[in-house]
């Protein structure tokens, strides 16, 4: 399948506009996330990587729903590290499930994960699905 029959746009989702209606959108790998269930109170960062060659982290700002991912990451024989950085907004399925209201979907489903595991207050991710009514 190749571009022009399958479009493909990147950029940020709260700026870059896309003409048309779709019957489908998919948001993969994380787009949106919960991840404040990781946190103890006063705490502000959770590490999801510590290995020999990268160092991942992420820091959170409750008030904001801000994440900022950081990764530093071991280069050659040098020992040196680069870091990076990359800032995010989480949102909570409630807040989804708003958004999809607002712009005329309904919630279908929603599960844990692709095996269908049914979505609790301690599912670390979910699957959603919305439909636009007939």
């Amino acid at each position: 399948m190749d571009e022009d029959a399958l479009p493909v746009f990147i950029g940020g989702m709260a700026a870059t506009a896309v003409p048309g209606e779709f019957s489908l959108v998919h948001l993969v790998y994380n787009t949106l996330s919960k991840p404040l269930r990781f946190l103890l109170p006063g705490q502000v960062a959770v590490p999801f990587d510590v290995a020999d060659r990268h160092l991942g982290f992420d820091t959170l700002d409750l008030v904001e729903q801000i994440l900022v991912s950081h990764h530093l990451t071991r280069g050659g024989d040098d020992g040196r590290y680069r870091r990076d950085s990359s800032r995010h907004r989480y949102v909570w399925p409630a807040e989804l499930d708003l958004m999809a209201r607002i712009a005329g979907l309904r919630l279908e489903r929603r599960v844990a994960d692709w095996d269908g595991t049914p979505f609790t207050q301690d599912s670390a991710k979910h699957i959603s699905v919305w439909r636009k009514p007939a």
